[in-house]
């Protein structure tokens, strides 16, 4: 099920937008270039950026299989295979086969991890991260190898450097001193855990030192002053009867409703286990971990979206198999007809719902057109309309980096970029030029050859590959990344 809800009808959905076409003509030209971006994107929160992970990512799949335009797509997909296989062995190890399968079943089901499957940016793979964390805090908790400490923190790592989101999983050093072992046996597990989360951030850390850490400088100003110039409505109302509900029902509860219930009946099976002390004392950590998320999230003033709380998707996925596997523990232990037939009923009612819920949400994902063929379609007119030509590419006043972007990442692929090149402009508003070309959804092509104009920056943005890289990589190497902020007053 996982594979063909990941998979079916890849050629239409895999996306390519602005962001993720960008990604792929940096990683490409960085390959090209035979070189190592030490840091990744820009934050939409504010100047800093992120680690050099995901740029890495797609040059390794690249690197594997050099002709392949969509393999950063098809791994991706697989990677969501991935974490369906690590939910269930996490259930596995947590409390049995039965287990597993069910949080298997709810995880291959997710709304959220469907429509990210194919979606090419940081936040898609923080999921797969932020499970394999999960799976080895709960190996660790179970054989206090040294090894899981290590991996558990390799894994925050690099979900850290792929997207700051994952910062909050930090909370997770803590499990071994909660854990019952020695307490050199706990020493150590925490400094493996130090250590696995320090590598992933060596490549951006010797960025910024030679930025004077303004980088760091400018997350810690954006946590302390940034997220709060902007108003964003928020109370505990809000947050536990609208917006929380809300995103479980689109990681695994299908309608807000049922997204609803599934929350506080979470809450209202593990209080009730945890009086009655059926709740041991890992599944209790987890919890912990989990209410401290929600009072991170509740406190947060910066922008919302499914995207930015991914890295709670596995927990999600956890409590809501666990509240539905412990409504089958009633229906089990009942001796009573008339219970045993509400349970019944109730599993069947809500599976049902579940089902109803999660399928009209990802439907629209699955049966998504993406403008593969248009852009291909545009790519022959033009070499028709220029035989044997090389193009350059601009982008009008940059506004236009959804259509400007995935063409170029077709037209190089097909070697047909060349700086020199015939200068064609894409431009989706209203530009006066002699010879207009065709393209779609109100968006044209111009031949920029006999226009002056293309030479002015400010109207025309070059956006072939050397261009985009050299813009967002090659100058931020060279240039001072600018931060206001200072621990100490600058003398």
């Amino acid at each position: 099920m996982a594979t063909i809800l990941r998979f079916y009808r890849f050629p239409n959905r895999w996306g390519l937008l602005s962001d993720d076409a960008r990604d792929v003509l940096i990683a490409k030209e960085a390959l090209g270039r035979h070189e190592l971006p030490l840091f990744g994107s820009f934050s939409s929160a504010g100047p800093f950026v992120f680690g050099p992970l995901f740029y890495w990512y797609i040059m390794s799949s690249y690197l594997l299989f050099p002709d392949a335009l969509t393999i950063p797509w098809v791994i991706l997909g697989f990677l969501g295979i991935l974490t369906v296989l690590l939910a269930v062995k996490i259930g596995n190890v947590l409390a049995g086969r039965r287990f597993g399968l069910l949080i298997g079943l709810v995880t291959a089901y997710s709304p959220q991890l469907i429509s990210r499957a194919l979606v090419l940016n940081q936040h898609s793979l923080i999921s797969f991260l932020a499970t394999l964390t999960l799976l080895f805090l709960i190996l660790l908790w179970k054989e206090k190898r040294l090894i899981y400490a290590f991996l558990s923190g390799l894994s925050i790592g690099a979900a850290i450097s792929l997207h700051y989101q994952a910062l909050n999983l930090l909370i997770v050093v803590i499990s071994p001193l909660l854990i019952p072992m020695r307490f050199k046996k706990k020493l150590m597990c925490l400094i493996a855990i130090l250590i696995g989360i320090f590598i992933p951030s060596v490549p951006l850390l010797y960025w910024d030192w030679h930025q004077d850490f303004a980088n760091t400088r400018n997350i810690i100003d954006y946590f302390l002053i940034g997220q709060y110039r902007l108003y964003v409505p928020n109370s505990w109302k809000l947050f536990l009867f609208s917006y929380f509900p809300s995103y479980w029902a689109f990681v695994a509860g299908g309608s807000i409703w049922i997204g609803r219930i599934l929350f506080y009946l979470a809450g209202i099976f593990v209080f009730i286990q945890f009086l009655r002390k059926k709740v041991d004392r890992l599944f209790l950590v987890l919890g912990m971990f989990f209410a401290f998320f929600m009072i991170l999230n509740r406190y947060y003033r910066g922008e919302r979206s499914e995207g930015y709380l991914i890295y709670l998707s596995p927990f999600i996925l956890l409590f809501t198999a666990w509240t539905i596997h412990v409504i089958f523990l009633y229906y089990d232990k009942s001796k009573h007809s008339f219970l045993s037939f509400f349970f019944r009923t109730f599993v069947l009612i809500f599976g049902i719902g579940i089902i109803i819920g999660n399928t009209f949400r990802f439907r629209e994902r699955i049966f998504y057109n993406n403008k593969v063929d248009q852009v291909t379609a545009t790519i022959t007119k033009l070499q028709n309309k220029y035989p044997a030509k090389m193009f350059s590419i601009y982008d009008y006043k940059w506004g236009s980096s959804t259509i400007s972007y995935p063409l170029v990442v077709f037209m190089a692929d097909k070697k047909l970029i060349s700086r020199d090149g015939l200068p064609l402009g894409v431009t989706c508003g209203v530009y006066k030029t002699p010879i207009p070309t065709m393209f779609h959804e109100g968006c044209k092509i111009y031949d920029l050859s006999a226009d002056k104009k293309r030479f002015n920056t400010t109207l025309w943005t070059n956006v072939n590959p050397a261009s985009v890289y050299d813009d967002l990589i090659t100058r931020w190497m060279r240039k001072k990344l600018y931060s206001p902020f200072h621990f100490f007053p600058p003398e």
